[in-house]
């Protein structure tokens, strides 16, 4: 298969690396974790929320025979990424982010993703839900269960808070409602939740807890950098 066009270093900071070598690196991070905690089969639909820069995507593209679709704020990564991996589908949700889609609607259906139910075996949203604040959280997840056909997974990362976390990389200082913050001046740069929340919430929309694996960003090993869960929806 023909290698795909490059891509430029603004739009790979923009996906949120800071080098080339950070973009490719993590592609193929990105890649092996779905394949291996995800669960990826070659036929599966996959739903990729938070799609960025196409990280995921430039390591599926060319082997994965199933169907993808990459779903992102960022219009300009979307168009781009259009454009790189035609086989692939991506669409831009015009729903207001303060940091990467300023401009977008406070409508809360605009976060709805545009695709018929029960599509997609699984659903990866990896550093998505710890950007988001509660009531978000709970609409974004029920969309997720919309989404996934009966027995579909779900692959989410999050800081976790529990009694024991020792939060070597973030302190999560600020208290809020539900949830707590790194920085009070911008609250959605990194939220942490407790355990009981995240399961609660993914418990009411349907799911259940498969796996669950601890991150380094506790300054404890951990097979990524956050805290990421697998669950299946009944």
């Amino acid at each position: 298969m023909a290698e795909v066009m490059p891509i430029p270093i603004e739009l790979a900071t923009l996906g949120g690396d800071l080098s080339m070598d950070s973009y490719y690196w993590n592609s193929g991070w990105y890649t092996c974790n779905v394949q291996m905690a995800g669960e990826l089969q070659p036929g599966d639909s996959i739903i990729d929320i938070g799609s960025g820069a196409g990280r995921l995507a430039y390591g599926l593209h060319e082997w994965f025979g199933g169907r993808y679709v990459g779903v992102d704020v960022m219009p300009a990564l979307v168009e781009f990424c259009k454009k790189r991996f035609p086989r692939f589908e991506f669409h831009h949700l015009n729903v207001y982010s303060p940091f990467y889609n300023p401009n977008g609607s406070k409508d809360p259906d605009a976060g709805r993703i545009p695709l018929p139910d029960q599509t997609f075996d699984l659903a990866v949203l990896l550093s998505v839900y710890t950007h988001l604040l509660p009531d978000t959280f709970r609409r974004v997840t029920a969309d997720v269960a919309r989404l996934l056909k009966p027995g579909g997974r779900c692959l989410a990362t999050f800081f976790l808070l529990d009694d024991k976390t020792e939060r070597s990389h973030f302190q999560f200082a600020h208290e809020r409602p539900e949830c707590r913050i790194e920085n009070a001046e911008a609250p959605e740069h990194a939220v942490a939740y407790p355990r009981r929340f995240v399961d609660d919430t993914f418990l009411a929309a349907g799911f259940k807890v498969k796996s669950a694996r601890r991150g380094s960003w506790t300054g404890a090993p951990g097979l990524s950098f956050q805290d990421q869960l697998l669950f299946t929806k009944d």
